[in-house]
């Protein structure tokens, strides 16, 4: 995610790397001519030579698919450093440190994710985002129709996951207050658990709940294989917009969103998909 990086050079350096470990055949020249810069040029830009013009970083920012967010975070970092002002420089910085502030997101790596991959573990965490909500045991598992005994299990991992911390009164607080991801593209058993679980609680909702309190949509479409990875670059930057939309306002109930995109025709052999 970009918004972990304070250097406009060092999104570039870690996209060209994530792009070299996704395709071993991928090199420099590939990524300069996806941005449209000149292999030169983009040379001596990752080795602090050169700094992008205005025109150029729009260029870069257009062809990373960046989402409206990300771009004005790339923009400001290639304009603090390009700045000669120390008033425009504290200016930008204080833009940057707001949008930085504003996208926290906590990226848990697997084997902690494992531990917390049944779907209670991430409903309850949103659950302390809740307006006029006592953070209680009994709280939570009336909210989500839970066991008490299976909510203080969960609260325990969580709390051995360093996300939740415990009062003297027995409320919970959230010590991470953030959105919470996990790294993109990594195969893992508790991610295939986590999906599993969500898709039988979306069938569940729509006998349960009325078409004013849910939305199901879908289409089935023939496609380019080798455009997906664009896809899904698509797709998470929408879902950063649709979060950062969401997260404002009175919250008052929690929601669960998720997409799917996949192949229909039938395999012979199980494949071991995130």
């Amino acid at each position: 995610m970009i918004f972990d990086y304070d250097n406009f050079r060092d999104i570039l350096r870690n996209e060209i790397k994530r792009r070299v470990e996704d395709n071993p055949l991928y090199s420099a020249h590939s990524f300069a001519k996806k941005i449209g810069l000149s292999q030169s040029y983009l040379s001596l830009i990752l080795n602090d030579k050169r700094s992008l013009s205005d025109e150029a970083a729009q260029s870069v920012s257009n062809a990373l698919l960046l989402s409206p967010l990300e771009k004005e975070y790339f923009l400001l970092l290639v304009k603090k450093e390009a700045s000669q002002k120390e008033e425009l420089i504290w200016l930008y910085q204080q833009k940057i440190a707001e949008l930085k502030k504003n996208h926290d997101t906590e990226i848990l790596d697997l084997e902690k994710f494992h531990l917390i991959a049944d779907w209670h573990h991430s409903a309850i965490l949103e659950c302390f985002h809740l307006e006029k909500f006592e953070h209680t045991t009994k709280n939570f598992a009336a909210y989500l129709n839970l066991e008490e005994g299976e909510v203080e299990l969960a609260l325990k991992r969580l709390q051995n996951a360093g996300l939740v911390g415990t009062l003297e009164s027995g409320h919970y607080y959230r010590i991470h207050t953030g959105f919470i991801s996990t790294p993109h593209g990594i195969k893992s058993v508790g991610l295939r658990t986590f999906h599993k679980q969500i898709l039988k609680k979306a069938s569940l909702a729509i006998e349960e709940q009325s078409v004013e309190e849910r939305n199901f949509s879908g289409i089935t479409m023939a496609l380019d294989p080798q455009k997906i990875p664009e896809a899904k670059i698509k797709i998470q930057n929408f879902m950063q917009e649709l979060m950062k939309f969401l997260d404002e306002g009175n919250k008052t109930e929690i929601y669960q969103f998720s997409t799917q995109l996949f192949q229909l025709k039938n395999k012979s052999t199980t494949e071991n998909l995130q």
